[in-house]
């Protein structure tokens, strides 16, 4: 096939007219970016949200662990020998003075 100058005006003009019609049908490169760099600054917020609620969550549990009753921090075995303990001070009870506090706890000392 022999190329002619008709032939290479058309060929021509059909690469214009593609590049007319794709810089038309042309979203917008900047809206898009623009959408991207939101979408993007969204994110990392959600995730320094996330990590202020998971830091603040932490410091609650840390709390709730250092004020919660020693009991709570007990193993079985631990509490029934503390329980036993307590059996064998109450047998001695006439050999030791119990004061109750104003905060509620009581003192066990020996008599004098």
């Amino acid at each position: 096939m022999e190329f002619t100058t008709e032939t290479w005006m058309i060929l021509g003009l059909t690469l214009a007219l593609g590049w007319v019609l794709g810089l038309m049908s042309r979203s917008g490169g900047k809206k898009w970016k623009r959408e991207l760099h939101r979408e993007r600054d969204e994110h990392k917020a959600a995730i320094r949200n996330r990590d202020e609620q998971i830091a603040a969550l932490k410091s609650r549990v840390t709390d709730y662990e250092r004020t919660r009753p020693a009991t709570a921090y007990r193993t079985d075995t631990e509490v029934h020998e503390t329980r036993a303990d307590l059996r064998h001070s109450d047998r001695h009870a006439d050999t030791l003075e119990t004061r109750h506090n104003p905060d509620g706890t009581r003192t066990v000392l020996p008599r004098p």
